[in-house]
């Protein structure tokens, strides 16, 4: 990335719609961002800002750039373009980030909003704009905040990440909000009369990467409650199914909200290459008596060489047992459990295994995860 946080430049920022001060850096047609840096003798355009906006720091270096993402009632849209080094190469895959801050103040305005975004742009002369700084609908933002919520923030830099898959054509990014005001969420934050959304941004990094370097961990929620499980980033290839192979949605991280525990099972595919990834959830809490008398129950030993007990069985109603693997296949079930300790051996290879105990009556069900290693 050329200039990635806007400390080269040509002169010092002197007044509104300088961008093009900061090398690399150009706006649209009908467009005038600012560029902000230490050596502006102008307060409005230095930094730390402090004229009419918040007190800002960088988050890299001396300098920053900003502009408009929705001013007025209108849909008054400005854009920060950045020259790339080289283009990207051709189904390559990229760690995309950059920062970004909620300006307050009369220039600020009183507005925060989301679909705060990067796109990327083959050449500047490929801009268009209908009308006089109207929304740049022609670009597709490839990059946004996972779950593309409002950001509020006028004191930490808040940072936005994803991953982009190039086609090879990439010689510039633009970052601004690319939707119209009908699609984009706006919220009244009371510090300003002036009906606008101004943010700052700084510190662009584009990075190449052969391997993942996101993961995937188990987790816990409350009865009731749900939880994001899987990477929060945007651009990645999942298709998420439940334990039993039901299809969930293809997206990065999910929210789910299980009534009781149970296995996740995250189908990625990466740089041509499709790897399987389970994701434990275990409900804690619970409502009812049956269900927090289940809770009581305890398989061991665990990790186990096949052979497993389970006890705390509390329940006077019929219990039914099943084992199954991490795609959701039978591979044990029985209908004989006892208040006493129960013993079962499985003729299974080594992995990952979930025990569910299911009160047949309610149909309420508990879930261990148990892990076979011989």
């Amino acid at each position: 990335m050329y200039n990635p946080s806007f400390e080269i430049y040509s002169n010092c920022p002197d007044g509104p719609g300088k961008l093009w001060y900061a090398d690399g850096c150009s706006s649209p047609p009908q467009n005038d961002a600012e560029y902000f840096n230490l050596c502006s003798t102008t307060p409005l355009f230095s930094v730390p800002y402090q004229g009419g906006f918040n007190y800002q720091e960088a988050h890299d270096g001396k300098g920053f750039v900003g502009c408009f993402m929705k001013n007025g009632l209108s849909s008054y849209r400005e854009y920060v373009q950045m020259k790339l080094i080289s283009h990207l190469i051709p189904n390559s895959y990229y760690h995309v980030v950059f920062w970004t801050n909620r300006a307050s103040g009369s220039f600020g305005g009183k507005y925060a909003v989301n679909n705060i975004g990067l796109a990327f742009n083959s050449s500047f002369s490929d801009i268009t704009i209908d009308g006089w700084g109207g929304p740049l609908e022609s670009l597709i933002p490839k990059i946004v905040k996972f779950g593309n919520p409002i950001i509020t923030d006028t004191l930490n830099w808040v940072k936005i990440n994803g991953v982009y898959k190039a086609n090879g054509s990439e010689n510039y990014i633009v970052l601004g909000n690319f939707l119209d005001n009908t699609e984009t969420d706006t919220l009244n934050m009371a510090d300003d009369t002036y009906p606008s959304a101004y943010y700052f941004f700084d510190d662009v990094s584009i990075e190449e990467i052969t391997v993942p370097f996101w993961s995937y961990h188990d987790t816990l929620v409350n009865y009731g409650d749900s939880v994001l499980i899987g990477p929060a980033l945007t651009g990645l290839d999942i298709d998420w199914y439940t334990d039993n192979m039901e299809f969930i949605s293809n997206g990065p991280g999910i929210y789910v909200s299980p009534a009781t525990s149970r296995n996740y099972i995250a189908k990625e595919t990466f740089n041509g290459v499709e790897t399987e990834h389970n994701v434990y959830v275990t409900v804690t809490g619970g409502v009812g008596l049956v269900e927090n008398t289940l809770q009581k129950i305890e398989v061991y030993p665990n990790p186990s060489k096949g052979y497993f007990s389970i006890s705390g069985i509390k329940s006077e109603s019929p219990l039914q047992l099943e084992v199954r693997d991490v795609h959701g296949k039978l591979i044990f079930e029985s209908q004989n459990l006892s208040k006493e300790v129960n013993s079962f051996q499985l003729n299974v290879e080594d992995g990952i295994y979930f025990v569910n105990v299911t009160v047949l009556e309610t149909n309420q069900t508990l879930v261990k995860k148990l892990v076979v290693q011989k």
